[in-house]
C-alpha cells in the first residue's frame, strides 16, 4: 500500500493556529490534541478526572482499540487547563460548550477551518494535523519509536514509522 506523509505543522504555525481559534473550548481541544498526540475522539471523551496533575499525565481511556493510556501533561498545557476549568466549571466531560454541553467534533472542525483560512497556512490541515506534530516533535527530540508508539496508543510500531519519513524529509 502507498502511504502518503503526514503534514505537520512547525511550532510556529501551530502557535498561530491554535491562536486564531475563537472558541476556548475548541482552543483547548486542539491544544490537547498537539500538545497531548490526542485523537480528535480522545480528546472529546476526556472528562475532568483524567487529568492527573500530580502525576503530570492525562489518561486516555478507552482509545482506539479500546486501550487506555497515559501521555505526559506539560506545565504549560497543565496551567492553561486550569485558567480554562475556572472560566468553565466542567462537572465531568472536560470540553464542554458554554450551555454545559460536551464539546463535538463538528465543532472542533468548524473553527479549525475558519483558523486555518485566517491563519493563511498553505498546507493541508485537519485536527490530525496536530496529532501528527506532536508525535514529529519528539521523534525530533530524541525519543525512541516504541516510547512514540506507546504515547500515540499504535498497535503496530510500522504505524509509527510513517514519522521517521517526515523526519528524513524534513
Amino acid at each position: 500500500p502507498s502511504y502518503k506523509l503526514p503534514t505537520v505543522l512547525d511550532r510556529a504555525e501551530a502557535q498561530r493556529l491554535l491562536g486564531l481559534i475563537r472558541c476556548p473550548t475548541v482552543r483547548m481541544c486542539g491544544l490537547l490534541m498537539y500538545s497531548c498526540g490526542l485523537r480528535i475522539s480522545e480528546a472529546l471523551a476526556l472528562q475532568v478526572r483524567d487529568i492527573d496533575s500530580a502525576r503530570m499525565v492525562v489518561i486516555v481511556r478507552a482509545g482506539k482499540g479500546n486501550k487506555d493510556r497515559h501521555v505526559p501533561l506539560s506545565p504549560r498545557t497543565l496551567e492553561l487547563l486550569r485558567d480554562y476549568w475556572r472560566e468553565y466549571r466542567p462537572a465531568t466531560h472536560l470540553l464542554v460548550m458554554k450551555d454545559g454541553r460536551p464539546l463535538a467534533d463538528h465543532n472542533v472542525r468548524y473553527f479549525l477551518k475558519r483558523a486555518v483560512k485566517e491563519s493563511r497556512i498553505s498546507k493541508r490541515i485537519s485536527c490530525h494535523t496536530l496529532r501528527h506534530s506532536f508525535a514529529t516533535y519528539l521523534l525530533d527530540a530524541g525519543y525512541d519509536i516504541r516510547t512514540v508508539q506507546e504515547l500515540l496508543g499504535h498497535r503496530d510500531v510500522r504505524t509509527t514509522m510513517i514519522y521517521t519519513h517526515v523526519l528524513n524529509k524534513g
